[in-house]
């Protein structure tokens, strides 16, 4: 059974690479939320392969490869790029834009020849 899903997996991957730039390059969501479920879908297929995997399967064995932590630490890395931030620093930030946004519509709105003076 490990084969069969070796197999999904591979040509699963080969019709993202082929497929998910073009849905990238669409407006509509529908598109992205496909290729999202077909990623998830062949993620779920390598572990039932994985689980199915015999013991006396060379493939049951885990072989580390070194780049685990690296791949570890970019996950992490990505992952608190897209969760919610800390309140705190989210009403500093917010209190400070203010600030910024008005120092930045005074620079562009003076002409060029007067914004050293």
């Amino acid at each position: 059974m490990t084969i069969v899903c070796d197999r999904i997996v591979k040509w699963g991957l080969a019709a993202l690479v082929a497929f998910t730039p073009l849905a990238f390059g669409t407006v509509e969501a529908w598109a992205i939320a496909l290729m999202e479920w077909g990623i998830f879908t062949l993620l779920l297929v390598f572990l039932l392969g994985r689980l199915w995997a015999t013991a006396e399967s060379p493939r049951a064995a885990i072989r580390w490869s070194g780049l685990e932590l690296p791949l570890g630490l970019f996950l992490v890395f990505c992952a608190l790029q897209t969760a919610p931030h800390d309140p705190v620093i989210n009403q500093y930030y917010l209190a400070t834009m203010g600030a910024r946004v008005a120092t930045q519509q005074q620079l562009v709105a003076r002409p060029v020849g007067l914004r050293g003076f």
